[in-house]
């Protein structure tokens, strides 16, 4: 039986996704788009589909990276399908970051205990923002010289935002007393939580600093480069398959910068945030009246499709949500090995 949270969320995400999908086609379409709909390079969208494959199979290669550090040889079918059974349950549920459980109770059925499965999906989160941290002048240049006032201010956030993260994971492994000084003495409650996720990711960044498996923590942060790269191409051929100059030193940081910017967004799968970003960053590769069909496609190719095929394996599967909640509880017990 479907449970009432994602049936509710999935009748969201649906509503929601096609309002703001006509919203955009009514603020853009003009005559100009009926005249250059014959126009499109339809060949060009194939390549997107086997980009976004790539992108979520690379994904899905960070995790048995990681996972292999930790003495675990998971199949890689297994990991992309955690993968986008994670983008599914993001999709219809508030935050970005509302799949970890279901994420942890999967690793958890393949044999992984909890708090091993809980460091895997941490460690795959700190890989991704190590990753981007290469990638950051380059995003912040070609953003920096060619996005307007909104997609500057934006440029500076997501700077902003990754600075933040790494040093607060500094703080979180070496003085996590420090951020509990921080919080009052009434707030039992968070003070538990905070020390119960600082524990989390100290296993987290621990699998990758303390394991001498060179190779294997080298591959990890190559597939997490490799998968933002490859997400990060969808634009440009999107851009082409509309007979649109791609300019992927422009379309790639733009989706990047999005794509990040998106993971801690209140609506579920950041629907009506991500358009909005979107129209301000792509304004300089997009004409207006192309806008709305791009920022739809670009949604659909980048992550829909994943919701899509991750809904499906979710329903496929015999687990319940009772049963990711249990896991999710026990995921604080880190230290369970």
């Amino acid at each position: 039986m479907l449970d009432p949270r994602i049936k509710r969320g999935i009748k969201i995400t649906v509503l929601s996704f096609t309002a703001v999908s006509l919203l955009l086609l009514a603020f853009t379409i003009d005559r100009r788009t009926f005249e250059t709909l014959g126009h499109f390079n339809l060949e060009y969208f194939p390549i997107v589909v086997l980009l976004w494959f790539a992108y979520r199979f690379s994904d899905g290669m960070v995790i048995k990276s990681v996972a292999k550090l930790l003495g675990h040889n998971l199949s890689p079918l297994k990991t992309f399908q955690i993968v986008l059974v994670g983008v599914f349950l993001a999709a219809v549920t508030p935050f970005q970051i509302s799949s970890i459980p279901v994420q942890i109770y999967m690793l958890h059925r393949e044999g992984l205990d909890v708090g091993k499965a809980t460091a895997v999906i941490v460690a795959r989160g700190a890989l991704f923002y190590l990753a981007l941290l290469p990638l950051l002048p380059f995003i912040v240049y070609s953003l920096g010289i060619s996005s307007n006032f909104i997609g500057k201010i934006l440029v500076g956030y997501f700077t902003f935002t990754i600075l933040t993260v790494f040093i607060l994971y500094f703080i979180s492994v070496s003085r996590p007393d420090l951020i509990l000084k921080l919080i009052p003495q009434k707030l039992a409650k968070v003070k538990v939580f905070v020390l119960q996720e600082t524990a989390n990711l100290r296993e987290g960044i621990k699998v990758l600093l303390q394991s001498k498996d060179t190779l294997w923590v080298s591959l990890s942060l190559m597939f997490s480069i490799t998968s933002i790269i490859l997400l990060g191409a969808t634009a440009p051929f999107i851009l082409k398959g509309l007979n649109l100059p791609p300019q992927p030193f422009r379309s790639m940081p733009a989706l990047i910068l999005m794509y990040s910017s998106m993971l801690y967004t209140p609506t579920p799968g950041g629907v009506g945030v991500a358009e909005t970003i979107a129209a301000a960053l792509f304004s300089p590769v997009c004409p207006k009246h192309l806008m709305g069909i791009f920022i739809i496609l670009l949604r659909i190719f980048t992550y829909y499709l994943g919701a899509l095929v991750g809904g499906i394996i979710f329903f496929h599967q015999s687990f319940t949500i009772e049963q990711i909640d249990k896991t999710d509880r026990s995921s604080f017990d880190v230290s369970a090995d």
